[in-house]
């Protein structure tokens, strides 16, 4: 779950990338899905996302806090993986970006950037998709990411297990400031 929370943050960070001299801010929201290994899979989405830019660098802020699932239980299981009740740290995922690797023109593209989740900081590759949509900019971005990386456990509930990939989208408005 975890891992979905990191992802969400990347997207945010690359769709930031749209004006070449003005700073962004936005908000918006950030969905996971992770696979079963039975088949099927488990999403959850978060609507605690902010960008920010300062100048240099596009920062896509995901809260996990309050990640929600299609069932409460299975929401205090994945808040339980994440440790959010143990360490602040832990309660937002972040991806930063350096302004000069997004592209500015074209609005979409792919891009690295570096995510923290769990208090671990990785590098990370993600592909972004940006238009303009009045005086802001529409983004929605998607990266892959490996919940052992973040050092957080693999839920299993009664059997059942998530797999370790876990897909991460973000999507946001952002206007120039």
């Amino acid at each position: 779950m975890k891992k979905l929370a990191s992802s969400a943050v990347v997207a945010p960070v690359l769709a930031l990338a749209f004006a070449a001299d003005a700073k962004l801010a936005g908000k918006g929201s950030a969905t996971f899905e992770g696979k079963l290994s039975v088949g099927g899979g488990i999403s959850g989405t978060s609507n605690e996302v902010s960008v920010s830019d300062d100048g240099t660098t596009v920062s896509v802020a995901v809260g996990l806090g309050h990640l929600a699932t299609s069932n409460e239980t299975r929401d205090k299981h994945v808040q339980e993986h994440l440790e959010t009740d143990k360490n602040a740290a832990f309660k937002t995922a972040t991806l930063k970006v350096a302004r000069a690797k997004l592209k500015f023109e074209g609005g979409e593209g792919d891009a690295d950037g570096e995510i923290t989740i769990h208090g671990v900081t990785k590098p990370v590759k993600f592909h972004y998709k940006a238009d303009k949509d009045g005086a802001a900019y529409r983004v929605k971005g998607n990266a892959h990411i490996s919940v052992k990386d973040f050092g957080i456990s693999i839920p299993n509930y009664l059997g059942v297990t998530m797999k370790d990939d876990v897909e991460i989208t973000v999507a946001f408005k952002a206007a120039e400031q």
